[in-house]
């Protein structure tokens, strides 16, 4: 799907019928475009299809519209805590344990000593629902007290290869 209908991951469309619409219309500004891939990059593209089609096992998705609705109603069902870019948090809050916010915002950076008691003491879903956040909103190698807490956070809760990643 990603490679024939990408746009419906990074873009929301009210219906089908404004997802087809607007497919045809990229579709002829893109043909008219004067940035057209080199015959290379075409080629290339076409060997990676293949390839793909020939060695890993793929399921026929007839409708992606709706492929893409229905995933993404059944991750909201399993949502614990939402996150500012709309993904959520699906990893439970155990019994007795409420969601813990903590505002994050572009224009206000955190209180670093409060944000670590925070991260110490905050159920587990609220503390990747926060990491989440801070990396929708800051770029962590420009605040490297920030980067930091973070990393430590990732690890203590065992999320090592996100940590080396972060």
């Amino acid at each position: 799907m990603n490679m024939t209908d990408a746009e419906l991951f990074y873009n929301s469309f009210n219906s089908e019928q404004v997802y087809a619409a607007k497919r045809q219309r990229w579709s002829i500004e893109a043909s008219q475009s004067p940035y057209q891939p080199a015959e290379a990059e075409k080629h290339a593209r076409e060997r990676l299809h293949s390839w793909l089609l020939d060695h890993i096992p793929m399921p026929t998705i007839t409708n992606p519209y709706q492929y893409v609705q229905n995933v993404r109603l059944e991750r909201e069902r399993k949502v614990t805590v939402q996150t500012q870019d709309g993904l959520g948090v699906t990893t439970p809050l155990l019994n007795g344990e409420e969601h813990i916010s903590f505002p994050i915002s572009k224009s206000a950076a955190p209180d670093l000593n409060i944000f670590q008691i925070y991260m110490s003491d905050a159920p587990m879903s609220s503390r990747l629902a926060i990491i989440r956040d801070i990396q929708l909103n800051y770029v962590l190698q420009d605040k490297p007290k920030l980067h930091d807490i973070v990393v430590k956070t990732l690890n203590k809760l065992n999320f090592t290869d996100e940590a080396w990643r972060t």
